[in-house]
């Protein structure tokens, strides 16, 4: 669970962006495509809205690892 620790959230419920958080494996990993991004290019367009994508899949990760994170992220609320 290394990656909540190098990627700094500032995530805020009463601004602008629409923040939206990935949870997953291999399939939305960094390492095997660019999904957030596209995701992020995308959402933008539809919703005319600042958007940011925070990515937390990570190879190799299972529900489990997904819900551990989800769990150690309680405190920020995304949309």
């Amino acid at each position: 669970l290394g990656e909540l620790a190098r990627q700094p959230m500032s995530v805020c419920k009463d601004d602008e962006t629409f923040d939206v958080l990935l949870l997953g494996g291999s399939a939305v990993s960094d390492d095997f495509g660019n999904v957030a991004s596209q995701l992020e290019d995308r959402l933008a367009e539809a919703t005319s809205r600042s958007t940011k994508v925070w990515n937390m899949g990570q190879p190799g990760h299972t529900t489990r690892d997904s819900f551990i994170k989800y769990q150690n992220l309680h405190e920020h609320r995304f949309d």
